[in-house]
């Protein structure tokens, strides 16, 4: 990982869950299904939804916006960033 930029989801999603877990608020961003890109300035992580409610659940992280107490969600492949940090992923199929 370059220091500017992540790999994976798995070190941002990690760090969100410890964030939450001390209460301390993280930004985050991501494309919503319209093709418009979402900048959530202070979040924090909510419990997955439940499959019987939401079959897509798994594939999402649930999150409430601290600024207007907004309950939502995105899909954990459309993240962007995490704390002004981007996330690219590498191709396998692209590296030597």
């Amino acid at each position: 990982m370059d220091s500017d930029t992540y790999n994976s989801y798995d070190i941002p999603i990690e760090n969100m869950r410890r964030l939450t877990k001390a209460k301390v608020p993280f930004s985050f961003s991501y494309v919503k299904e319209d093709g418009s890109i979402k900048v959530v300035k202070n979040a924090l992580l909510r419990k997955m939804a439940k499959t019987e409610r939401d079959s897509m659940g798994p594939y999402k992280l649930q999150y409430q916006c601290i600024d207007t107490g907004q309950k939502r969600s995105c899909y954990i492949c459309a993240l962007l960033s995490f704390n002004g940090t981007k996330i690219l992923l590498q191709d396998e199929r692209t590296q030597a």
